[in-house]
């Protein structure tokens, strides 16, 4: 985890406040100033859960491709051993060979780097000119393919870029700084209030720092992505 550090601290400053004495006569609104807690807390769990279905969706497109990819290469197999055939069957394994080779070298972290492969390998498929109907059928095949791989790399791309806003940020930034406010000034005097308010912050002050943890992908994740790319032998038959 990232932000070991950044937890440790919000349990210490949730510590250090709800031990500093700031009943303002406002103990009557301690009902309302744990709502308001409450409510906070209610918003960054739905926000941590749509970024968890965000890493969700990347790996179920990261495996879709690896599919795609994959029967590409099967599919190229297949054809037959004319001139074309063999100029086709080289051109897209080269093509799968430098695609694989660019997320693994500079991970998802440049994954707009292998469009430049990509284009190659589609150049390869729509420049074929197939001279018998088992060669039309497996271009069919081929066509559906990159078609579908297509896709799924806009959806790779969209995942990777999508984000909580830096505006969304400061929205609950100042959300956080209100509801510690309202915690701290209806906290009761003894031991027992002090507990409560330290609980209430130290949620408060941790749930964000996990709501970035899930929503903001790690250089390590990055390279793991990318190393799901890693195959042996050539094409991706095993990646």
């Amino acid at each position: 985890m990232r932000h070991l550090n950044g937890i440790a601290f919000s349990i210490l400053a949730a510590a250090a406040l709800s031990a500093i004495p700031l009943s303002f006569e406002f103990e009557s609104a301690r009902e309302e100033a744990e709502s308001i807690a409450t409510f906070f807390v209610f918003i960054l769990a739905f926000l941590m859960d749509n970024s968890m279905q965000k890493s969700s969706k990347l790996l179920q497109a990261i495996n879709l491709e690896l599919s795609r990819l994959r029967r590409i290469h099967h599919v190229v197999e297949d054809f037959g051993s004319s001139k074309a055939d063999k100029k086709l069957r080289a051109e897209v394994e080269a093509g799968l060979r430098e695609y694989r080779a660019v997320l693994v070298k500079n991970s998802f972290a440049k994954y707009e780097l292998a469009h430049k492969p990509f284009r190659r390998l589609t150049h390869a498929v729509y420049g074929y000119k197939p001279t018998n109907e088992h060669g039309r059928i497996l271009l069919g095949e081929l066509f559906d393919t990159t078609r579908e791989l297509a896709a799924v790399r806009q959806s790779i791309i969209s995942h990777l870029d999508h984000r909580i806003s830096t505006y969304g940020w400061t929205v609950l930034l100042f959300i956080e700084l209100f509801v510690t406010a309202a915690v701290l000034v209806t906290q009761g005097s003894g031991l027992t209030a002090a507990m409560g308010s330290f609980f209430i912050l130290s949620v408060i002050f941790m749930l964000p720092i996990l709501v970035f943890e899930i929503d903001t992908y790690s250089k390590t994740q990055l390279r793991r992505f990318g190393r799901m790319y890693k195959g042996r032998k050539r094409g991706v038959e095993h990646a």
